[in-house]
């Protein structure tokens, strides 16, 4: 994983768990962590395909964005969930490292 695409990984997971969630991450091939609040866990278990799904579920809401490596490290987020919370976290995060065309 490129350092810029790990950066923001683990700030998008650490802002989800910052708000009281657990994460689950399926690689593309199996779910590697159901509902962990353990940032260091969460992240160990990604970045080894090319993309990952992170996925969960409260009394609030349920969400998910996905990570694809590999292209353009400031573009590692390649889908994610339009709830309140979910676009929030991610807009505020990713958005200064988005380059500007």
């Amino acid at each position: 994983m490129h350092p810029i695409e790990r950066e923001i990984v683990a700030n998008i997971v650490n802002a989800i768990l910052s708000e009281s969630r657990t994460i689950s991450v399926y690689d593309g091939e199996e779910t590697v962590i159901t509902r962990s609040d353990n940032a260091r866990n969460i992240l160990e278990s990604m970045g080894h395909t090319d993309h990952d799904c992170i996925y969960w579920n409260s009394d609030d809401d349920t969400g998910m964005v996905m990570f694809v490596y590999g292209n353009e490290p400031e573009y590692v987020v390649a889908d994610y969930s339009t709830d309140e919370f979910t676009t929030k976290i991610v807009e505020t995060i990713h958005k200064p490292f988005r380059k500007h065309r």
